[in-house]
């Protein structure tokens, strides 16, 4: 959603002397270097990415600001402090393409989560209180992500007028449910029947071990009351994964293929946090809990009377699902060490699990397949940020990807070899803490490398990520001065 914001005026600091730019939005510049002029900020990203600028923080993004912002919004329950429209999604946008510009930005991030949550919950506990004492309430100041959660408040409003209003008139019966008809009404024919969407599923067949082990879970869940049998029209396919977490606890997991189903639903937008987000939050940290929400979709609260859409078809049988379901045996409970998103956490470091090193080691040194490559350097780039100076091998071996690549050459072998070998070797690195950041940069005319290190109160320096890449186009024929 961070486009929503891409309009919103900011001021950059120009390097480069430029002309005026003649756009259908507008004219923005001339450009001086060192004087602020004031573009949108996709243009602003846009010269940003091509080192002609720097991207000067509104200064609500100020820490004293946004800590005066947090400390009025816990002190007034039912007051916003004034923000702009959409200061979510503008400070993900220079939170991704500007973080060097940001002073502080690990604490200006943390800042502007508080209050995101605050605020949240301020508009949560808002709607209860209308729910439950059927009164008003003013909710000025709101953000665009806030109103996006007072919405579906909205929309049961608009159906309750609806429905005081026109009874229980239904659409057309020839119609199928759009895009616009999803979440708001059931759709019926004229005789009054719920029309059915056109999907109905049949078993794909499974090997014997699997029709043994899906009979055996099948009744462990109708024993515990989790499904039942169904005779519902709607149905979806069943099957078995076996990825690393299920190998881990040698039992294969069932899923359902609800992909029909989602097409006649309307999917409720949440922003998931990165894995560097959520590491960032367990800086300083020495005791870990990790809970395994088993099977996904069984997490989630289902109402009776749509048991019937959650209809699947295994061999033998069709069965919906009745309540949630949560497992807490796969949990992890004041650990000293935990595994997460294949990265061991202990003691306020990180390294890579055994398991994304080993799979590296499991591909060939020739990698003449584009399809084969682009794996190997998926897994490649997961470790990154642990490998000091991977651009130049990572890079020759991105010339094959390129439309007319050149053929697989002895080089690209070694580049593999090479990777191969420094990857056994991955070093534990420090989540950075509230000691000093020290960042060591280094270039050469095609290459740039970088170290983030932290200086701890004894003198000593930790590393905390490694950071490297190549320099494209006209960026090699930019001076740069030691």
């Amino acid at each position: 959603v961070e486009f929503l914001a891409e309009d919103e005026m900011t001021n950059i600091i120009p390097n480069v002397r430029m002309d005026a730019l003649n756009m259908i939005c507008g004219d923005f510049g001339p450009f001086r270097p060192q004087i602020p002029v004031k573009v949108p900020l996709w243009l602003a990203i846009a010269l940003k990415k091509r080192g002609k600028c720097r991207i000067q923080p509104p200064d609500w993004m100020a820490v004293e600001r946004l800590t005066q912002v947090l400390d009025s919004e816990r002190e007034a329950p039912r007051e916003f402090e004034p923000l702009p429209f959409h200061y979510v999604e503008i400070s993900r946008l220079l939170f991704d393409y500007a973080r060097d510009d940001i002073p502080d930005i690990y604490l200006v991030r943390s800042l502007i989560e508080d209050i995101r949550d605050v605020r949240f919950h301020k508009v949560e506990t808002g709607l209860e209180l209308i729910n439950s004492r059927n009164h008003g309430m003013k909710l000025k100041n709101l953000s665009a992500m806030e109103v996006n959660l007072v919405r579906p408040f909205m929309v049961r409003a608009f159906q309750a007028f609806d429905k005081h209003d026109y009874g229980d008139q239904v659409l057309d019966g020839n119609s199928q449910p759009t895009s616009s008809d999803r979440g708001k009404r059931i759709i019926k024919d004229k005789e009054g029947n719920e029309l059915v969407p056109k999907f109905k599923a049949h078993h794909r067949g499974m090997i014997l071990s699997e029709r043994k082990e899906c009979h055996e879970e099948i009744q462990k869940l109708l024993k515990g009351g989790f499904i039942q049998e169904s005779n519902s029209p709607w149905s979806c396919a069943t099957f078995y994964v076996n990825k690393r977490s299920e190998q881990l606890r040698q039992k294969k997991r069932l899923v359902v293929d609800y992909k029909p189903l989602n097409k006649f639903i309307s999917a409720v937008q949440h922003p998931i946090l990165t894995k560097d987000d959520l590491l960032s939050r367990i800086k300083g940290s020495k005791v870990y809990s990790k809970f395994d929400l088993k099977s996904g979709f069984w997490q989630i609260f289902l109402r009776p009377e749509d048991s019937y859409k959650t209809a699947f078809v295994v061999p033998g049988g069709q069965y919906e699902w009745k309540k949630w379901f949560v497992s807490p045996t796969k949990m992890e409970v004041f650990k000293d060490e935990i595994d997460f998103l294949g990265i061991k956490i202990k003691d306020g470091s990180i390294e890579m699990q055994k398991h994304v090193v080993s799979k590296i080691q499991e591909f060939p040194d020739e990698l003449k397949e584009k399809e084969q490559l682009q794996r190997f350097l998926g897994c490649v780039n997961y470790v990154a940020g642990f490998y000091k100076n991977i651009a130049a091998d990572r890079i020759l071996l991105n010339k094959r990807l390129k439309k007319n690549a050149p053929a697989w050459s002895q080089e690209m072998t070694e580049a593999v070899k090479r990777i191969k070998k420094q990857v056994l070797e991955l070093p534990r690195m420090s989540l950075p803490g509230q000691g000093q950041k020290v960042i060591e940069c280094d270039a050469s005319d095609l290459y740039w490398g970088a170290v983030l290190k932290e200086k701890m109160p004894n003198g000593k320096e930790k590393v905390c990520r490694y950071a490297s890449g190549s320099f494209q186009g006209f960026e090699t024929e930019i001076p740069f001065y030691a």
